[in-house]
């Protein structure tokens, strides 16, 4: 109740009755479906389903191949119930013991248990043989509900409107929710693919090992000794090749032990609509990525798991994370995870008419979550590229339909009301120009996510970065040696504490040689399946990383994709610099100049004020020097396991800007829950722009505004910061993990990359520059050590001046 309250006085007087009422409205009605699920079988009553034809089919084994080492030595470790789970390093998730009927007893009610003990039979006998030596069953059963961090577990018998979070100290539902996405899964059908002795048992037409000539090439790559280390991973004693029978056995196996131990509406991972929508599309593209490869499922097996779309898809549209103020990034993961499970399922009445509801209501959400500039409303570049993901899919799933499908949506006898549309297609050519609407807003997000990369790679890690994705099979992340890794990655450290958690260290942490560390912020995966779901040939750049998700979303739309060949691709000619895009609405400037990159921040606090995933990261910027990330934006740290962590990584202080000590630029309400999605009411008010090179930006959050100019010229950008408050204040950079410092004089420090790119900060006022040690965080639950250049002057000093020199 206390939480509750904290929430009620973030709202607006005018929103506040209306909001009290939907919210005792939604618990009243959770009550009352918790009390009728107790006592009913919760699984849903179906028919025999029709053979449907897959919806996906594999990527190119040449695609493939270049990452064939990471795909198969992932996939082994996953086979074994092995994960690693938001920067946990490798966690076994498996449950001991051999009486599994006896463990369901005790994790489902007793309507479900007759139904979910006939789904651990069909579980039990599966029927694909394995390679000789290796155990038939394979079965490392999952721990659904642990938390692998905390060694917090959840109630797998609590119905998931009783289930809690972020009341525990250290604990993080988001850990069982992102096991629980099945993003696994697809990568294991990859792999099976990979366990052929012939690519043209899949059609493609090469035996893996002739001559393959594409330009990305395997011992192209600076990556090899990364993969050099996968391959270890994959020739362990514990790891043998496997079939692809192994691999389909594996996927079946698990995703049965989830449906038998997590009955609809039941656990922690029935909690979130949006987590729901992502499994059931990974788990449908994974399902169909094995039929496309020649692996025939089981009918038992079969009607099982499209009962449990339908289980999906009926649990989302009656639990949709809708609301008329406050919805964002869950509510398109509705949608678009209750779309394409039921573009794996017959089309009934009911399923057109909730087809329908979902395309309609995201052609109205895409102008409401994306601004007129192509930019997520949320104030984060991570987000806008976790949503950018959910509309593509959308897109890809609803032009598959043909004009006969469209034409039995359209006309469905069912209706469900809108929420967010105006009007739903009733034609075919009315959905047309509904996909029409969709694919601009999907086009305009592309462009401005190109725009922004920091060196044709990585997004900035402006505003909150979860580590969240849609579809990744593209293993994109390095092997590092076990004993190295928490030298680095200090959260990996067991001695690793929080002043207000005593531990983030997993009690089952797994004994592997190699932790695999997942590069959350390379966003090519997702402009790759940006290109495919918008039908259009993608850059150069993505053709190593990018190109399965690519082929992947072809293939929905049933797409003749171009070939990936750098040859077939016209050769760029360079553009004249300096180039400059401005995001007025979202709020950041970025100049591109022929040896740098450097991207300002300036604007609201996104969600319509909500402020739920921004930072107090006001005229703060991001600087790159010729392909290397120098100055970030240190993130997000954690959620819910840690406030005190959460409120730091979104707090003035981890950012590149002035600091007047003891000050925040926007402020929230101390507490643990939902209140760490909100901000008080935007007292900052900035603004920034370009003047031809000239950048200026202003806040006002300080009682005095706050002023700063950046003159970026080719080699040199001369920064002044001015703010009338008589206080201390303080001028500081981060720099990313990686990088060097060194001071020759008090008013200079010099900067070196890894690469041994070098810049230079000047001090122009007088004011001497200090090196302090800080921590970074370039993924959700990664720490790392970094440094901070920072310059504090007199409380009568009102301009500060400052020079970067490249």
């Amino acid at each position: 109740m206390q939480q509750l309250l904290k929430q009620l006085r973030m709202v607006p007087i005018s929103q506040l009755a209306s909001k009290v009422y939907r919210r005792l409205a939604k618990e009243g009605g959770a009550w009352f479906e918790a009390m009728k699920d107790k006592r009913v079988c919760t699984y849903a009553e179906t028919y025999p389903f029709p053979e449907i034809p897959p919806i996906v089919s594999m990527p190119e084994g040449e695609t493939l191949f270049t990452h064939a080492l990471s795909i198969k030595a992932l996939a082994d470790n996953h086979s074994q119930s092995i994960f690693t789970i938001l920067d946990s390093g490798w966690v076994k998730m498996s449950i001991p013991g051999k009486d599994h009927h006896a463990r369901l007893k005790d994790a489902v009610s007793s309507s479900n248990y007759p139904e979910s003990a006939r789904i651990l039979d069909v579980l039990l006998s599966s029927p694909y043989v394995m390679k000789q030596g290796s155990d038939r069953m394979q079965y490392h059963p999952i721990d659904w509900q642990y938390d692998c961090k905390s060694g917090y577990h959840w109630d797998a018998m609590s119905h998931y409107s009783e289930i809690g979070y972020g009341t525990k100290r250290g604990s993080d539902i988001k850990v069982p929710w992102e096991l629980g996405r099945f993003t696994h899964a697809p990568g294991l059908a990859c792999a099976a693919v990979l366990s052929m002795s012939h690519y043209s048992e899949i059609g493609y037409g090469t035996k893996r090992g002739s001559d393959i000539k594409v330009p990305w090439e395997l011992g192209r790559f600076t990556h090899a000794p990364g993969l050099a280390c996968a391959a270890v991973l994959s020739e362990q004693e514990e790891s043998p090749m496997r079939s692809k029978e192994f691999y389909a056995h594996v996927f079946r196996t698990q995703v049965l032990d989830f449906i038998a131990f997590n009955p609809p509406r039941f656990g922690v991972q029935w909690k979130s609509s949006m987590d729901c929508g992502l499994r059931i599309m990974n788990m449908l593209i994974a399902f169909d990525l094995f039929r496309s490869i020649g692996i025939v499922w089981d009918e038992e097996f079969t009607f099982i798991f499209r009962r449990s779309l339908h289980e999906h898809a009926l649990h989302i549209m009656q639990h949709l994370e809708w609301s008329p103020t406050n919805r964002g990034n869950h509510y398109l993961a509705n949608l678009a995870g209750m779309l394409i499970a039921l573009r794996g399922l017959p089309l009934s009445d009911e399923h057109c008419a909730m087809i329908r509801f979902a395309i309609a209501e995201t052609a109205a959400e895409v102008q409401q979550q994306f601004l007129p500039d192509g930019l997520n409303f949320e104030a984060s570049l991570p987000y806008h590229g976790f949503s950018s993901e959910m509309i593509s899919i959308i897109l890809a799933v609803s032009t598959s339909f043909t004009v006969d499908e469209r034409q039995r949506i359209c006309t469905s006898p069912i209706h469900y009301s809108s929420l967010s549309a105006s009007i739903q297609p009733a034609t075919p050519s009315e959905f047309k120009k509904v996909l029409h609407d969709i694919k601009h807003h999907v086009h305009k997000a592309y462009e401005g996510m190109m725009q922004v990369l920091i060196d044709d790679i990585h997004l900035p890690n402006i505003g909150d970065n979860d580590s969240g994705y849609c579809l990744r099979i593209t293993p994109n992340g390095s092997w590092v040696d076990a004993t190295e890794a928490p030298k680095t990655y200090i959260n990996l450290n067991p001695r690793y504490e929080l002043p207000d958690v005593d531990s983030m260290y997993p009690p089952q942490k797994a004994d592997e040689p190699y932790e695999w560390i997942i590069d959350s912020l390379d966003y090519r995966t997702s402009l790759g399946l940006m290109c495919g779901a918008l039908q259009m040939q993608p850059p150069e750049f993505l053709l190593r990383n990018g190109a399965i998700e690519y082929q992947i979303m072809s293939s929905i739309i049933q797409s003749e994709h171009t070939p990936l060949n750098s040859s077939l691709l016209p050769i760029p000619f360079s553009e004249s610099y300096p180039r400059i895009y401005t995001y007025s609405g979202f709020g950041i400037s970025c100049i591109k100049q022929e040896r740098y990159t450097a991207i300002m921040r300036a604007g609201s606090t996104g969600q319509k004020g909500k402020g739920g995933h921004a930072h107090n990261d006001q005229l703060s910027f991001v600087l790159s020097v010729r392909g290397e990330e120098f100055l970030g934006d240190p993130g997000t740290f954690w959620y819910t396991a840690s406030p005190l962590m959460r409120n730091i990584g979104r707090s003035v202080t981890m950012h590149s800007t002035l600091i007047i000590p003891g000050k925040e630029q926007n402020t929230w309400i101390e507490g643990h829950g939902d209140v760490l999605f909100w901000m008080k009411p935007d007292q900052a008010k900035a603004d920034g722009m370009f003047n031809d090179t000239v950048w200026r930006g202003i806040h006002h959050a300080y009682g005095e505004p706050h002023m700063r100019s950046m003159i970026c010229s080719p080699l040199v950008i001369k920064g002044h910061d001015t703010c009338a408050v008589e206080m201390r204040k303080i001028v500081q950079f981060h720099c990313v993990p990686g990088i060097e410092a060194s001071q020759e004089r008090a008013g200079t420090v010099q900067l070196t990359s890894p690469l041994g790119n070098t810049i230079t900060l000047n001090s122009l006022s007088g004011f001497a520059w200090e090196i302090l040690p800080a921590v970074y965080s370039r993924a959700y639950g990664r720490v790392e050590e970094s440094i901070i250049i920072r310059m504090e002057v007199d409380a009568k000093t009102q301009d500060i001046h400052w020079e970067i020199k490249i």
